[in-house]
């Protein structure tokens, strides 16, 4: 088992992923998902970078915005 901290930059890095690809199949920029989520512009782009750890409230937030179920934000 790997230990706790590169779990959970794993699941950032899986999560940046997952958001930047939904992001730009439903063609929005940064900027038109961070208003459409209701989050701002600058934790948007963190959360696309990997650094930070994001709330539940925050991934259903883009989860809603990017229409998909929040375990689809996170799945292998």
């Amino acid at each position: 088992m790997l230990p706790y901290s590169n779990q959970a930059s794993d699941l950032q890095l899986r999560l940046a992923k997952r958001v930047k690809s939904l992001r730009s199949s439903h063609k929005l920029t940064q900027e038109g998902l961070s208003i459409k989520a209701n989050i701002a512009l600058r934790h948007l782009q963190k959360i696309e970078r990997g650094e930070v750890n994001v709330t539940l409230e925050t991934l259903s937030k883009l989860a809603h915005a990017l229409e998909v179920d929040p375990a689809e934000l996170i799945a292998r």
